[in-house]
C-alpha cells in the first residue's frame, strides 16, 4: 500500500488540492452561507477558525483538500484516519457552497477521492459517516454507490448539546470498479 499522496486531482472542471494557508480568504468566502453548516458543525463557530482547524488538522492524519469549480473554490474534503496498516481511512467534513448542491460537484470529488484511495494508494475500505438527521447527505452517499452499514447511536454531541446517531457507509475495493463505472456515468450526464 502507497503512502497517501497530496498531489492535486482533477476531473473536469473540478479540481481537489492540498489545502494551503493561502486558500484561506477564498474558503471563508466559500463557507460564509449559513445553510451550509446545518448538519456540518462549523468547528471553532467562524469560517476562520474551521480553516484554522483544517490547517491545524494535517499533522493528526488528516488531508483537507480544497475543492474548486472552474478554478472557483466552492467547498472542501477530507481524507482522515488514514490508516495504511488496516487499509482504510474515512471521507468527510465535506461541505460545498449551495450554488453547487446536485451538480457536478460532489460525484466527481468523490471519484477522485476514491480512485486516489484504491487505485493510486491501494486502500482496501473507504468510509463515510453521516448524522442521521442529513437525509439529503444520506442520499448523496448512497447515490455514490456505498453501502449503508448501520448506525453508531449516540456517536457524538451535536453543536447544540444533542447527541448525534451516525449512520455509517462503505465501498470495498472489490467494489470499486462497479462504483467508479456508476460515477462516471453520473459525471458524463452531468457534464
Amino acid at each position: 500500500m502507497a503512502a497517501f499522496i497530496l498531489d492535486p486531482l482533477s476531473l473536469g472542471p473540478v479540481t481537489l488540492a492540498p489545502l494551503v494557508e493561502t486558500d484561506a480568504p477564498a474558503i471563508v468566502e466559500a463557507a460564509s452561507e449559513p445553510s451550509i453548516w446545518r448538519f456540518t458543525p462549523l468547528i471553532g463557530g467562524s469560517p476562520e477558525a474551521y480553516v484554522a482547524d483544517a490547517l491545524a488538522a494535517r499533522a493528526a492524519s488528516h488531508v483537507p483538500f480544497v475543492v474548486r469549480l472552474d478554478g472557483r473554490v466552492v467547498g472542501m474534503s477530507r481524507c482522515f484516519d488514514i490508516d495504511t496498516v488496516k487499509g482504510n481511512f474515512e471521507i468527510g467534513y465535506t461541505w460545498y457552497h449551495p450554488d453547487v448542491w446536485a451538480g457536478i460537484v460532489n460525484p466527481a470529488a468523490k471519484r477522485l477521492l476514491l480512485a486516489h484511495g484504491f487505485e493510486t494508494c491501494g486502500f482496501e475500505r473507504i468510509q463515510f459517516k453521516v448524522d442521521i438527521l442529513n437525509e439529503r447527505s444520506q442520499a448523496a452517499v448512497l447515490k455514490l454507490g456505498a453501502t449503508r452499514e448501520g448506525v453508531l447511536r449516540h456517536e457524538r454531541p451535536r453543536p447544540d448539546g444533542s447527541w448525534r446517531d451516525t449512520v455509517v457507509f462503505s465501498i470495498l475495493r472489490e467494489e470499486w470498479p462497479a462504483v467508479r463505472d456508476g460515477l462516471d456515468r453520473r459525471i458524463a450526464n452531468l457534464s
